[in-house]
């Protein structure tokens, strides 16, 4: 410590600058009543600062110096506007001898050295003369140089500094915030060399030991240097760690699980997808041009078995194969060219004079020279011009219709005998008998939509009469009084009679259809109308998708519901309440009608042999009318009609051969009309839900 000429001064002036603060305030919080004399604030809030304030009167701080109390700090202590040596008050100061520089910003060479202010060693380290700070981007000493351009800041840490001394004493000796090892000064000791290879990859021998990357035995296991291969190839895991995951590793080439799921290529001699089967003997390779044969190896497989770009007998190959070989006779009987195919069924023989449709049914010319002119010829069979004559009864005959026929047929009942009868409408008409075969099983529709008078229609298998009746539609087609017949039939022969209702002949169109049935366990919609399996209405008696028995607790068509719960139960005599008059009798006769409103939709009315029901419904102009009897047919047919409330006629009917009836009629009238139920035929009773809605919308 340097001695300083008015050493008591500079003391009582150091006490006053730590001790002051202590003997005021309290040390509590806010506002101290003693000023603090040396920190230019007002600090006891009387409007005086400092010095200025009479607290401070024998403060220390406040004592007016009258010399200089140290000649080195470049400051004038006493106020005289001499500072330093250049004040007399110094003029004893070791500091200030002309042997040495004792101002180091006075531009003087002071010592005569020839060498001035921070030029000379004796200003080193002096404040004017160091650069303070070697990070704060300033020149703190205004020699041109800044921070660690500085030679002053050659030893600090920020710049370089002394490097760590000692690389293992777990102390950052230099202060740049890396110890020991981790700092690059120690890069070259021995108590940081490593002791391993720590890369197998960077040409350097990392351990010092001789040996370089896998040249070294601790780069064994290392992935490269081959070292353990992935183990599992499924795991999503990189197991030896050379930044390949399972299969998209070298390693599992070979595993199973990475293996392709078809032969990825037919000539590569490698069973690319591990299934024992290489290249063209795979069978992922059966389409492969590799694989294929060099010929059509069959001209009826509608397959390219040579694979080049010709299938069957448009194969060069196949031009001598006989089911190549076109049809040289088309009216010998024959298969000519042993293709299954005879004459005009052919299709060689599509434009042979003898398999030409009759192209006119009334020019009297036989435009298809197979000697058949007109409407007898069988192609004319569907013209309006030809319409069918025969077909008159079971006894003379009926008209015989061709294998599994589809198409349209004409003519008359007109003049026929009216002498059989269906179990729906009234069949006093005159009819005609139709006969035909099938097959195979499948679903047949027959109706008389575009018919010019009111028709029948019953189907029939077994005999043509009596027979067994297995369907019978007066209106079903919905279309002036059409017909329609529509269900899946087995192979047979069958008789279709097409009948006037209510005496009503005419002439007559016959439109029949066949289309494949639904399979009703395949999970297939076969026959293409968007209904699969049991959600096709075709399904719907059939014993996969139908409760079979309704009372031995079985769920027998698997639907999660048995016997009575099912819905397929609901018409059969295990779940139907006994058949006898209902609740609502008498409602016998028009005058006896029961108001409609009066009954639900989910009761159940019973209907005899003996007692017709009556209901009334009040209608207003332009109201519609919609009824559904809801039954099964195989339980007794019923038949309803809307009449008027008196006289005679009949304004609507439903009186079809199958479950359930509906009808639709817009009233012409304002009052009542009566609903008719009727139980037709032999049948003594059966149960119906009756629905009837009135829409008044169109009301006035």
């Amino acid at each position: 410590m340097r001695t300083f000429g008015n050493g008591s001064v500079f003391a009582i002036l150091l006490a006053s600058t730590v001790v002051g603060p202590a003997a005021c305030g309290g040390g509590g919080g806010g506002e101290p009543d003693v000023e603090l004399c040396a920190n230019d604030v007002d600090d006891d809030g009387d409007g005086q600062v400092d010095c200025n304030d009479s607290d401070c009167t024998a403060d220390p701080s406040c004592v007016e110096l009258t010399t200089e109390i140290d000649c080195d700090d470049e400051r004038d202590d006493d106020g005289d506007g001499a500072t330093d040596c250049d004040d007399s008050d110094c003029a004893a100061s070791e500091i200030c001898s002309p042997t040495r520089e004792f101002n180091c910003s006075n531009g003087v060479d002071d010592d005569g050295d020839g060498l001035t202010d921070c030029d000379d060693d004796d200003c080193d380290g002096r404040p004017s003369c160091t650069e303070a700070d070697c990070g704060n981007t300033v020149d703190d000493d205004g020699d041109g140089d800044t921070d660690c351009d500085d030679l002053d800041c050659a030893d600090d840490p920020a710049c370089g500094g002394p490097p760590e001394t000692d690389c293992g004493n777990a102390v950052d000796d230099d202060g740049d915030g890396d110890t020991d090892c981790d700092d690059s000064d120690c890069a070259a000791d021995p108590a940081c060399a490593p002791t391993e290879e720590t890369n197998c990859t960077d040409t350097v021998d990392d351990d010092g030991d001789g040996d370089t990357d896998c040249d070294d035995a601790d780069c064994a296991d290392d992935p490269a240097c081959g070292g353990t291969p992935e183990t599992d190839c499924g795991n999503a895991v990189d197991d030896d760690g050379d930044g390949d995951t399972d299969c998209a590793d070298a390693d599992c080439a070979a595993d199973p699980a990475c293996l392709p799921e078809t032969e990825t290529s037919c000539t590569n001699a490698v069973d690319d997808d591990g299934d024992g089967d290489t290249d063209c003997a795979d069978a992922d390779c059966a389409a492969d041009p590799a694989c294929l044969p060099e010929t059509e190896t069959s001209c009826t497989n509608a397959v390219d078995d040579d694979g080049d770009g010709d299938t069957d007998c448009a194969d060069a190959d196949c031009a001598a194969d006989p089911a190549c070989l076109p049809e040289t006779n088309c009216t010998n009987t024959l298969d000519d060219d042993g293709d299954g195919l005879a004459d005009c069924a052919d299709p060689d023989c599509a434009a042979d004079p003898a398999c030409l449709p009759e192209t006119n049914c009334a020019n009297t010319v036989d435009d298809d020279g197979d000697g058949l002119a007109d409407c007898a010829d069988p192609d004319c069979s569907a013209d309006p011009a030809c319409p069918v004559t025969g077909g008159e009864s079971c006894a003379s005959g009926p008209f015989a219709l061709p294998d599994d026929p589809s198409g349209t047929w004409h003519g008359t009942t007109t003049g026929m005998a009216a002498d059989h009868r269906g179990s729906c409408g009234s069949t006093s008409g005159e009819d005609v008998v139709f006969t035909f075969d099938l097959s195979a099983r499948t679903v047949f529709s027959a109706d008389t939509i575009g018919s010019d008078f009111n028709t029948l229609l019953y189907l029939r298998s077994g005999e043509c009469t009596p027979g067994t009746e297995l369907a019978c539609d007066d209106d079903g087609a919905g279309s002036g009084g059409a017909s329609l017949v529509a269900m899946t039939l087995d192979a047979g022969t069958y008789w279709l009679i097409l009948d006037g209702n209510s005496g009503a002949d005419g002439n007559w169109v016959l439109n029949l259809a066949l289309t494949d049935p639904e399979v009703c366990d395949d999970g297939l919609d076969n026959d293409g109308d968007g209904d699969t399996d049991c959600a096709d209405a075709d399904c719907a008696r059939d014993g996969a998708c139908f409760e079979l028995v309704c009372n031995d607790s079985t769920d027998n068509d698997g639907d999660g519901t048995t016997d009575c719960a099912d819905p397929d139960c609901t018409y059969d005599a295990a779940c139907l309440p006994a058949c006898a008059e209902d609740a609502h009798e008498p409602n016998d006769s028009r005058t006896a009608a029961l108001a409609v409103t009066t009954i639900t939709g989910t009761e159940w009315l019973a209907v005899t042999d003996t007692s017709e029901d009556f209901f009334s419904i009040d209608v207003c102009v332009g109201a519609v009318v919609t009824v559904d009897a809801v039954f099964s047919h195989a339980l007794g047919d019923i038949d309803i009609y809307l009449l008027p409330a008196t006289g005679g006629g009949t304004l609507a009917q439903s009186a079809g051969g199958v479950d359930n009836e509906h009808l639709t009629w817009t009233s012409d009238r304002l009052g009542t009309v009566a609903l008719r139920v009727d139980l037709y035929g032999t049948d003594t009773c059966n149960l119906y839900h009756l629905i009837a809605a009135v829409d008044r919308t169109a009301c006035p």
